[in-house]
């Protein structure tokens, strides 16, 4: 028999944990969208970073990493908001978004502040930029997982009328 608490703890936005097989069923076409969409972000990203190189423009390679995370945080913002429209994150993930991104999001906001005064890091500003994409990112999940809740409330009051 399956360990059941194991698969509770170790759920996540794309978890079909207590997920329906319509609920499953939409964050599945969601889910190819979006992996549609980071694919081809990628050849494109990639693409113009070759013709940056080819012009004879030596860029750091960390600029080059931090537009790859900046991709993949937006095509996954992306995902939690049409998730969230149609109410297919499952609950847990919900609850973890409503309670710790907004303490995240702050976090990270004062790191952004204070990091670009510090000689800790050899360029401060480039992880500064790191923190506010990690601050945007925690304030649209933080907001998506609301936004989860009231679309399955008013999913179930429309379930309780149908009744």
């Amino acid at each position: 028999m399956a360990d059941k608490s194991r698969e509770r703890n170790s759920v996540d936005m794309f978890s079909n944990y207590g997920l329906d097989e319509r609920q499953r069923e939409i964050s599945a076409k969601l889910g190819f969208r979006c992996f549609r969409m980071l694919y081809l972000g990628a050849l494109v990203l990639t693409g113009v970073w070759y013709l940056v190189y080819n012009a004879g423009s030596q860029m750091p390679y960390m600029y080059v990493a931090v537009s790859y995370l900046a991709l993949a945080m937006l095509v996954y913002c992306i995902y939690a908001v049409y998730a969230s429209k149609y109410g297919v994150i499952n609950g847990i993930s919900a609850f973890s978004f409503t309670v710790t991104e907004r303490n995240t999001a702050i976090v990270c906001i004062i790191g952004a502040i204070i990091l670009p005064f510090t000689s800790l890091f050899e360029d401060p500003w480039l992880l500064s930029v790191v923190l506010v994409l990690a601050a945007i990112k925690s304030i649209v999940l933080y907001f998506c997982g609301k936004r989860n809740f009231k679309v399955l409330d008013e999913q179930m009051k429309e379930d309780e009328e149908d009744e």
